[in-house]
């Protein structure tokens, strides 16, 4: 049933990118912070071991 979009399917189209945006915006940084912090560990504890 193809039929044409209506107002609210583009309404509620908008309203899941906006908030997909959001997401994205606002747990980026944490991902990098999460990203940084394990490789920092990683490294820290490879340097422990070594020496």
């Amino acid at each position: 049933m193809a039929r044409p979009l209506g107002v609210l399917d583009i309404l509620i189209i908008a309203a899941l990118i906006i908030v997909a945006a959001i997401v994205i915006y606002f747990l980026w940084p944490l991902v990098i912070a999460i990203i940084i912090i394990g490789a920092a560990y990683y490294i820290y504890k490879w340097y422990r071991h070594k020496t």
